[in-house]
């Protein structure tokens, strides 16, 4: 991740940010909202399936990953981001083994969602010591 960070000196405020690399964040960005799409258009094929997974609620990770002034804050939101999108990944090759599974068949399947409360302090934090 080294070479794709962004080091922005703000001279007026006296801070120093740092942000992911202008074209990974786009890239990020793209690929975190379309798999997000699809895992809610599966979710409306199943009958049996009413919520379901979010990879970023709130955009809470993509936000520190566009700038944040702390670089362990940074990483620990990457990591996360990262895991989010392979739970996503999985989410969706579930729901689609749902879909086709017929009503007499039984399929063991794991249960992956996103517990909103561990999201909800992770925007409030100013520091990754926190």
């Amino acid at each position: 991740m080294g070479d794709n960070i962004e080091k922005v000196e703000d001279p007026n405020r006296s801070t120093t940010k740092y942000k992911l690399e202008e074209g990974l964040m786009d890239n990020l960005q793209k690929t975190t909202i379309e798999l997000q799409e699809f895992i809610e258009r599966a979710t409306d094929l199943l009958e049996e399936q009413s919520d379901h997974f979010t990879i970023d609620p709130r955009s809470t990770l993509l936000h520190i990953l566009r700038g944040t002034t702390s670089l362990p804050q940074l990483n620990v939101a990457w990591k996360a981001i990262q895991k989010q999108l392979s739970l996503g990944h999985r989410t969706l090759q579930k729901y689609q083994q749902q879909y086709k599974q017929s009503p007499q068949q039984e399929l063991l399947l794991s249960l992956i969602s996103t517990v909103p409360e561990l999201h909800s302090d992770l925007q409030n934090l100013s520091s990754a010591d926190q």
